[in-house]
């Protein structure tokens, strides 16, 4: 079946897989749980363990985050907590980078446990070879660029760049670069979404115009809000997610989106997030235009740094 998600546009397929009926129960008493795990066209698996009225009891996305139907007073009670969702879909770094000189990261060798080389885009930016260990080592150039190749004719290929404040900032923006230069175009675009954003984590906006109005979100509003005011512009761009460096207070990476615009035959990354350009080496991309896939490495992936190259 096929569901809406307000989260992004149009609409989604839907399989659910039943995994087990079990017999559950204490106290004499016995009931009939089902183990499920929906999948979506996105890649996203969840687990979910529903009770014979079909009520969910239980859902999962990767082996760290876990959701519970609780009372309310069962929920609030002490010892509880409360869930940092950044912290607990954080990539755990075996080694440092330099925080101070991360964008100067011109190049980076790593070793990526808990993902299959199926899950990974291995391409000219991004070299990867398995080893007999299951760990994947990844070598990055930040040099180099993916060809652009089997671009669609149509540059606007979805509602976002139709919108008309997008294409009204996207001409405004044109008219302020005095040249034909598309990466200084680019470059206009970044800067601008990166001075309108307020940061702030989890917001999910349900579309393009509201970011522009509300003017805040997380690496993934920052990036939608790229790609339409690029798309709008007259570039072929694309939305992409991956992991990046976070911090070292624990090393850590963390779930990261940025985005790419088709230029002069190849795809250019922009970090309109952290106005960032050239992206530095620390960006491991896993996916194009999807950053739901991701999910199913919560808590699984970590990251093992061999070598890293820092540029002037």
């Amino acid at each position: 079946y096929s569901v809406m998600d307000m989260t992004e546009p149009g609409r989604h397929k839907q399989n659910v897989e039943l995994v087990s009926r079990e017999q559950t129960g204490t106290m004499g008493a016995s009931a009939t749980i089902y183990r499920m795990v929906q999948h979506d066209d996105r890649g996203v698996s969840v687990n979910i363990t529903l009770s014979e009225n079909g009520d969910v009891l239980e859902a999962g996305l990767g082996p760290s985050i876990k959701m519970l139907a609780e009372d309310e007073r069962t929920a609030k009670s002490p010892g509880k907590g409360t869930l940092d969702l950044y912290l607990a879909s954080a990539v755990p770094a075996e080694g440092r980078l330099d925080s101070s000189r991360i964008k100067s990261l011109t190049g980076m060798t790593v070793d990526l446990l808990g993902i299959s080389p199926s899950d990974f885009l291995d391409n000219s930016r991004q070299r990867a070879r398995s080893s007999m260990d299951a760990t994947l080592r990844v070598s990055i150039d930040a040099g180099k660029y993916e060809p652009a190749v089997e671009i669609p004719g149509e540059s606007c290929i979805d509602n976002d760049c139709k919108d008309g404040k997008i294409r009204e900032l996207a001409g405004m923006l044109k008219g302020q670069v005095k040249s034909d230069d598309k990466l200084e175009l680019g470059l206009a675009i970044s800067a601008w979404v990166n001075r309108h954003m307020n940061y702030e984590l989890g917001v999910s906006l349900v579309n393009v115009r509201s970011i522009v109005e509300q003017a805040r979100g997380d690496c993934l509003e920052y990036s939608r809000l790229f790609v339409a005011i690029a798309r709008a512009a007259g570039f072929h761009a694309r939305f992409v997610s991956g992991i990046a460096w976070a911090g070292d207070k624990p090393p850590r990476f963390g779930y990261h989106a940025w985005a790419e615009l088709a230029i002069d035959g190849r795809w250019v990354p922009f970090d309109p997030t952290w106005a960032e350009y050239p992206v530095d080496a620390s960006h491991i991309k896993f996916d194009n235009e999807n950053g739901f896939s991701i999910m199913n490495h919560f808590g699984s992936l970590k990251v093992k740094i061999i070598e890293t190259i820092y540029g002037k």
